[in-house]
């Protein structure tokens, strides 16, 4: 059979060997077994139960051992929100702990191991909170709203004021609102009204209000008015203005009238209706309608004439009539678009209108061509950058009547000579009109001779054989040359240096003036045995000393001071032979620093040095600083500093700071209990201090040993000199605990303490909880747990509470008759019996609790423990028999059992002797006789007996006589 059970279950144990053998236990308190085998569990623990059969040969034993498991605890209230939008968290707790969550409804919300709750769709579910083991599961539930999460709001988030913009957000049946009063929305479909200028927060909100979508609607000021033309004709052009600036033009047809959308500047193109339209920041707009007029086809035709001449003007739309502007320069055939210039040179407007329209135009100029202007002298190979021939009449071409000795640019007049010798040069107009002039080619100059470079400031001669020139630079700031072609260079660049004879034929050369040299940069101030680095340029060059006093380092221009004085230091290009000079002053070397090499972080030592009057530095502010006058130096951070005493620009001395470690800062409790220790720590190495040793003392390896309440301050110092300190806190420790420590499961004790206002709490709130705030202690389960209360400060005092066991239920009847006796038993020992109320029903106090019927009424019996105090009560009801009742005669009963009970009609008698069994219906009417001898009996009910409660007498031959109560299941 099972071994292991829970409490208030049965086990049927059997065994294979000798029969006749008696079963017991070795705990009763923890389960008890019948003379059938079968074990009922009663508490929590563990017993033997053993099968024990003597004969003639001896006596022999089985044993097995059979456990009884805890009923788990119920878990405590569940806390949280009793709400939760769909997509969103909240978090659950319990503050029991080992328990496993979970959903009534895993499709509408989730829950996970830690209690998140994700809610997934709309509903009301129920959340559990389950504690568990092998004999049952208890459950903590939570009931929580899913609520719908709205979707993102949509719609035109800008309004004008006085203008309505709708929106709308899924699922519908929400409410809408809005804090401010920038804008009005209806509550029911989201409908927003423009108030003022500025921006509201709309809200969509579903359900109870926890679930809503927001967003921002701005209401943007109104664009006051516009004004501009109605009507244009084609290719005309007109201006809007707004009396608010700041918005933006726009046009619907922008191919009929485009429009400038910063100026509103507006250019008809083609004729219709465009739509002009003026928009501020945020879309409040202005409109006004313009209607381009239709207009005929452009003009075509020659639009220059000569004077006598005349040109033919046309436009492919027929039907309209040609005027002029201005008879006196040129007349137009009215019909044919026919323009004859009449006399003199000018310009008319010539315009062609149909009926209705707008007229097109064209300007018509009539001219002659104006002579020539410029010296046409030119020089072969030598073309000038500017046009040396012009024309005042505008629009006509040039041309060459030999271009073996000239070419010239068709529309500039720029010439170039090609050989020596002379041609016809001609400016035509259209119409026939053309002026000429005779180009005279001249023969080209010799090349200048002399270097093509020189140093600034130097000079070099030039020559040129052609005898008569004269000599020019371009670049007067570069190089300047005399009238024999001497050149002095100036400044670094290029110049073209030209020599200019006959009427300005020249040749050129072009002269490089070599870079100036860069001036010399770096120290010009050095100290005796140190370095100071020169730079020049251009680079490539080298680098000289012209004393003694320093060397310079050819390539790199590192110079070393030998000894105080000056020395002239030279840097000469290699490619140009140029240079420059520096004078460097050698200064004599500065004394040792003396002082301290080490400091700790936030103190201060001072360094000094024997030449007074210079300044310190330090390379590593973040190590350590140093007063730039008095040479004060304060720790910043562990590391090293480089710091520096310059005596003067150039001269200086240098030393190592070390900044040494602080300890690391004091770690461990820093508050500690009267008459207990804390250990605290830091680096390694120092010694630990207290400031107050009334109050608390500290060992050589950091124990802190709390003396008395209040404060004391640890320092700890290093070799170093360098130290930490820490603010050490000795609490009170509470008072002995007082009260009772011993309690009955489910029954309350109240411990004491002071000071007032700590905490209480219990090791094991499976045997007995224990309230925070007020120490009442509540036995639970069977055995001890430690009671602890914890003052401010943390310190704590410990009491260990015993949780009693109740005795095991009283067994026996729940009836007597008046008169009658009957015997209630309990296997838990050490007990007495009581009554509630003798005139009704008495009972012995000791061994057995036997009961006599004195009054009808109700009394209750209780079995109480000498030990504990702890105890059970049975009520027992006392009846006066009818007339022919089986309860009638009953006086001392005897101890008999049936099983099963219920039973299904087979039926097992159990008596200490042989007798007559009689089962009785309710109303006290035979029903079954048997006569069973001592020991067990089966017996079979009669089928003919109806399923119900019945009452079973059992009569010995000793006289003796006991009622039990039989339910049949049929």
């Amino acid at each position: 059979g099972s071994t292991t059970l829970c409490p208030g279950t049965t086990s049927n144990l059997t065994t294979s060997g000798t029969g006749g053998g008696i079963w017991s236990s070795t705990n009763t308190s923890v389960a008890t077994i019948s003379a059938t085998g079968v074990v009922a569990a009663l508490t929590d623990g563990s017993t033997t139960i053993s099968y024990t059969v003597t004969n003639g040969c001896g006596t022999a034993a089985a044993t097995t051992a059979v456990s009884v498991n805890s009923l788990p605890s119920a878990p405590n209230a569940i806390t949280g929100a009793a709400e939760v939008c769909v997509g969103n968290n909240i978090t659950l707790a319990n503050t029991s702990s080992g328990g496993v969550w979970s959903s009534s409804n895993t499709a509408k919300a989730t829950i996970s191991a830690s209690g998140v709750v994700t809610g997934l769709s709309p509903a009301v579910i129920t959340i559990s909170y389950t504690l568990s083991n092998s004999c049952g599961s208890l459950s903590s539930t939570h009931t929580l709203s899913v609520n719908a999460t709205p979707s993102s709001i949509s719609g035109t988030l800008f309004v004008c004021p006085g203008v309505m913009t709708p929106l709308t957000a899924t699922p519908g049946g929400g409410l809408w609102s809005t804090p401010d009063a920038t804008v009005t929305i209806t509550a029911s479909n989201g409908k927003v009204t423009g108030v003022t200028p500025g921006t509201a927060t709309i809200i969509y909100t579903l359900g109870a209000g926890a679930c809503n979508a927001t967003t921002v609607v701005t209401v943007t000021p109104p664009p006051g008015s516009i004004s501009g033309p109605t009507t244009l004709c084609p290719e005309t052009s007109g201006a809007f203005t707004a009396t608010i600036s700041g918005g933006t033009w726009s046009s619907s047809s922008p191919l009929k009238a485009s429009i400038d959308e910063t100026t509103g500047a507006v250019n008809a193109l083609s004729s219709g209706v465009a739509v002009i339209t003026y928009t501020l920041p945020g879309g409040c707009i202005h409109i006004s309608s313009l209607t381009i007029d239709a207009a005929p086809a452009a003009i075509t035709g020659a639009l220059t004439a000569c004077p006598g001449n005349s040109t033919d003007l046309n436009s492919l739309t027929a039907g309209g009539v040609w005027t002029s502007s201005n008879t006196a320069i040129a007349t137009v055939n009215a019909a044919t678009g026919l323009v004859t210039s009449v006399a003199g040179v000018g310009t008319t407007t010539i315009s062609y209108t149909l009926p209705g329209q707008c007229p097109r135009s064209v300007v018509v100029t009539v001219a002659i061509a104006a002579p020539n202007v410029g010296t046409p002298v030119i020089c072969v190979g030598q073309p000038f950058s500017v046009a040396i021939l012009s024309n005042p009449t505008e629009g006509g071409t040039w041309s060459s009547s030999n271009t073996g000795k000239v070419i010239i640019n068709s529309t500039t007049g720029v010439l170039k000579g090609m050989s020596a010798g002379t041609a016809v040069v001609t400016y035509h107009l259209d119409g026939a009109c053309f002026s000429t002039s005779v180009v005279t080619v001249n023969p080209a100059v010799a090349a200048i001779t002399g270097s093509s470079g020189v140093c600034p400031g130097s000079s070099i001669s030039l020559g040129n054989t052609t005898p008569g020139g004269t000599w020019s630079s371009s670049n007067l700031p570069v190089a300047t040359i005399g009238t024999g072609g001497s050149l002095t260079g100036i400044y670094e660049g290029t110049t073209t240096v030209s020599y200019i004879v006959n009427e300005g034929c020249y040749t050129s050369k072009d002269i490089t003036v070599y870079g100036v040299m860069e001036t010399i940069t770096g120290p010009t101030t050095i100290c005796q045995g140190s370095t100071g680095t020169l730079v020049s340029g251009p680079a490539g060059g080298t680098w000289s000393s012209a004393h003694a006093t320093a060397t310079a380092n050819m390539t790199t221009g590192v110079v070393t001071g030998v000894s105080a004085g000056t020395a002239r230091i030279t840097y000469r290009n290699s490619s140009s032979g140029c240079f420059i000079t520096q004078t460097v002053t050698i200064t004599p070397a500065v004394a040792a620093i003396t002082g301290t090499a080490n400091v700790c972080p936030g103190a201060t030592i001072t360094l000094a040095n024997a030449d007074a009057g210079g300044t310190w530095t330090s390379s590593n502010t973040t190590k350590a600083t140093i007063d730039v006058n008095t040479g004060a130096v304060t720790g910043i951070a562990s590391g090293t500093s480089i710091i520096t005493y310059w005596a003067s620009a150039a001269c200086y001395k240098t030393t190592i700071q070390s900044v040494n470690a602080n300890p690391a800062n004091i770690g461990g409790s820093l508050s500690v209990c009267q008459a207990a220790t804390t250990a605290l720590t830091s680096t390694a190495g120092g010694v630990w201090s207290s400031s107050n040793t009334a109050a608390a003392t500290i060992s050589a390896a950091g124990m802190v040993a709390g003396i008395s309440p209040g404060l004391t301050t640890i320092g700890y110092v290093l070799p170093t000199g360098c130290t930490t300190s820490a603010e050490v806190t000795v609490n009170t420790v509470p008072a002995d605990i007082t009260g009772t420590f011993n309690v009955c499961i489910l029954a309350a004790t109240t411990l004491s303490s002071t000071p007032s206002g700590g905490v209480w709490s219990s090791s094991n709130t499976v045997k007995a909880s224990v309230d925070a705030g007020t120490g009442v202690v509540t036995g639970l389960t069977q055995g001890t747990s430690n009671i602890t209360y914890t003052a401010a400060g943390g310190c704590f005092k410990k009491t260990i509470v015993n949780v009693n066991p109740l005795p095991l239920a009283i067994t026996g009847a729940t009836t007597v008759a008046t008169g009658a006796l009957v015997t209630l038993g309990n296997i838990t020992p050490g007990g007495t019996w009581s009554s509630s109320n003798t005139a009704i029903a008495t009972v012995t106090a000791t061994p057995s609790g036997k009961v006599r019927g004195i009054s009808a009424g109700v009394a209750t019996i209780t079995y109480r423990l000498t030990a504990t105090g702890c105890f059970v009560t049975r009520d027992m009801t006392v009846f006066t028999p009818r007339p022919g009742s089986p309860d009638q005669g009953v006086t001392e009963p005897m101890a008999i059992s049936i099983y099963p009970n219920p039973s299904n009609g087979a039926l097992t008698i159990e008596t200490p002797v042989a007798g007559t069994f009689v089962v009785y219906s309710i109303d006290a009417k035979e029903v079954a006789r048997y006569d069973v001898l001592a020991g067990a009996s089966a017996v079979s009910l009669p089928n003919t007996i109806a399923a119900g409660v019945y009452m079973c007498r059992f009569t010995g031959a000793d006289g003796n006589a006991a009622i039990v109560r039989l339910v049949y299941e049929k």
